[in-house]
This record gives C-alpha cells, structure tokens and sequence, in this order.
C-alpha cells in the first residue's frame, strides 16, 4: 500500500457529474428543476416559461459547485504539502537514513521523526532520545485531546535499538505479525520477531499513529507498519457518513410532502375535470 493520501472527492473528469449528483439530492433543487421540466410541456407553461425557474436553480447551483470546487481543491494542496513531507527514512535492507518524501514510505521502512514533526504513517517505535525509551506525542488531529501521551519503546527493543546504527542494522531481516488495518486508535495486536527467532509481544503503548505528533522528545526512531489509507486515521475517516443539517433535513420533508400533495390535487383536479368535460359532452 502507497504511503500517499487522497482525501479529494472529485478530479477533473468526475467534478461536475458527482457534484451535480450532489446538487440535486437536495430536494429543493430537485424540485425546481422538475418544475423547469413542467414549463417545457406545452400545455402547462405559463407566460414567462421555464426562465422564472431556471435562473434563480442555476445561479443557487452554480454558486453551490463553486464553493464546493474551492473546497475540494484546499482538500488537494494539503494532500500535496502531506504527501510531500520529508522524512528521514531507510528503506528495507538500507544501512543510512535518507531524505524521503512521505509519499515514497512502505511497510517495513525505519523512519526517524525529530520533533515537532507528524507522524508519516503508523509506526512501532524502537528507540528515543530520551531515557528508557520514552516519547511523548499530541493526538488532537486523532481524539482531539490536548494533553500528551506517554510513548514507550519495549525494554529489548530498545537495547538493539540504542543508535541508529544498530536499529538499521539488528532489524534487517526482523518481521512484524499482527492484526489487519483498523480503525481502533487504542488497540495493536501483533509480534516483533527478531533474526534470532525471539518474539516480542506490542503493546497499544509502543504504536506510533499516523496524524500525531512528536512533542518534548528530540528524535524517535520506529518501523512503518501501516501506509497510507490502511492507518488508522485514514481508517476512520473513509467511510464517513456524508452530514447534512437538521434545517436541510426538515426542509426535504416539507418539499416531499409539497410535492405530493401538489400530485395528489393534480390528479383529483384532472380527474374530476375529465369527468365534468364528458358529461357536458
């Protein structure tokens, strides 16, 4: 899975059929436009035609598509500034650690965040700059929570992992088995398998997340475990269900129930003037 995130909800060729979909499962615009499409049947047109209600539609839709294009193209330029973040990072099987861009991360990469930088995906740390292997990390972008979190690497992880050397090297060949991505922010289930066989149990406590950042700790070093849209915070965000207002909400109602109870007189009326117009006849 690629490290880099989408977060748009359209492109060049999928704007203006999606946001038009959008447009219209409003049901005040969906009324106007079958409204539009009355004063086209000749028979049912008034004087002024489908212009009384054509304009005003377009200038509420076009206005709509406007403010939904500007948004979804500041969703693009912070994509590109998070996609394009520098990191330090040793691709597998490296012994130096390199300038990277977020983007180019994989699972397996041993990254090393200095301070006040986010989290490019969701890490296991293996070391820090501080004594027994502490970190401490804000997750308001996460939970919303203002005070920081106590990290801290596991005890023999931490003992192969005392410089950087030693992190690039003692973990080439080590493998991580654990749970499938999720979007439970506070559990990790899973193993560290070192070369020489031994398991280390991971903790919640020792997981790095995606979307955090690095406070009051010089450096931490850790192993990429999920990329992309497989981290947690990608997780939680893709299947968000699309929010409408309350007044939104109301107002499809009071237009579905105008609309039929504008069907049901027009068949009542039709009817009992097809009947008057046959017994006068």
């Amino acid at each position: 899975m690629s490290n880099k995130v989408v977060t748009t909800k359209y492109n060049c060729l999928t704007f203006l059929p999606k946001n038009l979909f959008v447009q219209f499962s409003k049901m005040a615009n969906l009324y106007f436009l079958f409204m539009t499409g009355l004063q086209l049947v000749p028979g049912l047109k008034d004087i002024s035609g489908a212009v009384t209600t054509l304009m005003p539609l377009l200038f509420v839709v076009g206005v709509s598509m406007i403010k939904d294009g500007f948004e979804d193209n500041k969703r693009r330029k912070q994509d590109n500034e998070e996609n394009k973040q520098v990191v330090q990072c040793a691709p597998r099987g490296s012994r130096a650690f390199i300038d990277t861009k977020s983007l180019d991360i994989q699972v397996g990469c041993i990254i090393k965040v200095m301070e006040n930088q986010f989290f490019p995906c969701d890490m296991l740390m293996l070391s820090s700059s501080l004594p027994k292997g502490i970190a401490y990390v804000e997750t308001k972008n996460l939970d919303g929570e203002t005070n920081l979190k106590h990290k801290q690497a596991d005890k023999a992880v931490l003992r192969l992992a005392s410089t950087d050397e030693q992190a690039l090297s003692n973990f080439n060949g080590a493998t991580i088995d654990c749970e499938g991505p999720n979007e439970h922010l506070y559990k990790f289930e899973g193993n560290l398998t070192l070369t020489d066989g031994a398991k280390i149990a991971i903790e919640p406590d020792q997981v790095l997340l995606r979307g955090s950042c690095l406070r009051n700790t010089q450096w931490i070093v850790g192993v990429c475990v999920y990329s992309g849209h497989e981290t947690k915070i990608m997780k939680n965000g893709t299947n968000a269900r699309a929010k409408t207002s309350k007044l939104q909400d109301s107002t499809n109602t009071y237009i579905v129930i105008t609309m039929l109870l504008q069907f049901v007189l027009s068949v009542v009326a039709a009817t009992i003037t097809s009947l008057w117009t046959f017994f006068e006849g």
